[in-house]
């Protein structure tokens, strides 16, 4: 079932699919920090959940920190990053996606491919790139390594024996697989309607333009609704295919909705959602974006 927290201008939603693995591994967490900023980030763990839940507790509250200390945003989402992979123990690892949101300031950070994406215009916009060895420069990054290391790394769509070029945690891999995460800077304005926030479960089976589509056609106004489609949809697309499922979460940020305030905590499922703040706008325009 979906869920919904709503906010004096925007609201948020997110559905999770039943545990179609043995084991879920997504967790999801958002909060408001001290200084009014408004904090998401969605963990799609492996190798067990270890990593994703100790993400989604940990981040936010080294964010939280680190703004204490009144270094530059991005400063302050590398350090969070960096510091959530040296508590990670065992082997665990993790996708981290993490959205912060400032009036009409957003910056987004991520390694893995639990990807974001903003609706501009009435068009699917990926503010993130899967970290696989099929983005070039990634793959760049990967082949200099091998040659400066004298050692082979890839193996297919594998780095190392994982299908993905960062996350956090998996210390028993090499060091090529950096919990450095890839940084965007956005401003957002009226023609930006809703960010949808999703583990690779869901792109899987359903790209940006098509669950925009999907979101256009079925003319929902209600978030809640619109997360719930979104993974019943996906759901649906497994099943179709005949392919096995994996979890499934999704997160809708509605950017225009004018709503009441509501709390709304989920400990059940490893992730809970209590209020966002304030979107207005201006035109989108990237202005940072640094790859290591």
């Amino acid at each position: 079932m979906a869920k919904r927290i709503d906010m004096g201008i925007t609201s948020i939603a997110c559905s999770h699919a039943q545990k179609l693995k043995s084991r879920g591994e997504d967790r999801y967490s958002t909060q408001i920090l001290e200084n009014g900023v408004f904090y998401a980030g969605i963990y799609d763990g492996h190798n067990g959940s270890e990593a994703a839940t100790l993400c989604a507790q940990m981040m936010p509250e080294i964010i939280n920190a680190e703004y204490r200390s009144q270094k530059p945003t991005i400063n302050i989402l590398r350090n969070a990053f960096l510091k959530c992979d040296r508590n990670v123990t065992g082997n665990s690892g993790t996708t981290a996606s993490v959205v912060l949101l400032c009036k009409n300031y957003l910056v987004v950070a991520h390694v893995g491919d639990s990807r974001v994406v903003i609706c501009h215009k009435g068009n699917a916009v990926n503010i993130t790139e899967d970290h696989h060895i099929e983005w070039e420069p990634e793959r760049d990054r990967i082949k200099e390594a091998e040659r400066l290391l004298g050692i082979s790394l890839i193996c297919g769509q594998r780095v190392d024996g994982l299908m993905l070029t960062r996350s956090i945690g998996d210390h028993n891999l090499s060091n090529v697989i950096l919990a450095y995460p890839v940084v965007h800077e956005l401003f957002i304005n009226d023609d930006d309607d809703f960010i949808i926030m999703a583990s690779d479960g869901f792109w899987d089976v359903c790209s940006g333009s098509e669950a925009t589509q999907l979101i256009k056609a079925r003319n929902l106004s209600d978030e809640r609704e619109i997360a719930e489609m979104l993974v019943f949809y996906a759901s649906g697309e497994y099943k179709k295919r005949g392919i096995k499922a994996d979890d499934i979460s999704c997160v809708i940020i509605n950017l225009h909705k004018k709503t009441d305030m509501i709390h709304f905590s989920e400990d059940s499922s490893g992730w809970s959602f209590e209020s966002m703040m304030k979107s207005d706008s201006a035109t989108i325009r990237q202005l940072h974006d640094i790859i290591l």
